[in-house]
């Protein structure tokens, strides 16, 4: 987990792993909302594949071989905190109708949207941040039967608290994309908010595979 000094998640924090349309058989029914298991406080697609979409190399803490065939990639979407309108702040990229996405992005819908994240008892932001990637660095490919193929940070970006990972399942390669948004308190720079994206680039359905891996993450 994220672990900030203290971790208070609601006790049906695996509820959105499911999806509307297919349960897996070991997840607990959908609630009402979505985004209600991915809200915690933290204390202290395509299949085809174009050029230069493949990846050249398995992730090194992969678990296992890849199945047979090409890695299905998929395009990498348009990553990053960027401004998404004339005079916005720059955020990240909201999600697509497919129920295989979360966000905190502003204007993500409420089937998608997922409420930023809260840290608080750091010295600094920087240090913060680096409890954060030390999080994601402990991250064990393979929990839950999810992320066999491991995983690898793209971007770890201290100055504008951005942090990019991508994951990997374990037979097909499909990758997820997931991002961290770090909004600092500017009054209290050891308290503040993490912005989240978590997403797949290929298919549809996404069998709770994103709300596993983040709320493992929290």
């Amino acid at each position: 987990c994220m672990c900030f000094s203290v971790l208070l998640l609601p006790s049906s924090n695996t509820a959105l792993e499911g999806r509307k349309v297919v349960l897996a058989a070991s997840v607990p029914p959908l609630p009402s909302h979505r985004r209600e298991a991915l809200v915690g406080t933290l204390g202290a697609g395509m299949l085809g594949l174009g050029a230069g979409e493949q990846q050249a190399s398995a992730f090194s803490n992969r678990i296992g071989k890849r199945g047979d065939g090409p890695p299905r990639v998929g395009p990498k979407p348009d990553l990053g905190l960027k401004s998404r309108g004339a005079g916005a702040t720059p955020d990240l990229m909201g999600c697509k109708a497919a129920p295989n996405c979360f966000s905190s992005a502003a204007g993500v819908d409420e089937e998608h949207f997922l409420k930023p994240w809260r840290y608080s008892g750091y010295d600094s932001a920087a240090a913060a941040f680096a409890a954060l990637k030390a999080a994601v660095d402990a991250y064990p490919p393979g929990q839950r039967d999810i992320d066999g193929g491991g995983f690898e940070v793209q971007t770890a970006d201290a100055s504008t608290g951005y942090l990019y990972v991508q994951f990997e399942s374990l037979k097909k390669a499909f990758i997820d994309d997931v991002e961290f948004a770090q909004r600092p308190d500017p009054a209290s720079p050891g308290q503040g908010q993490v912005f989240v994206r978590s997403a797949s680039r290929v298919g549809y359905l996404d069998i709770g595979v994103n709300a596993k891996r983040l709320n493992k993450i929290m």
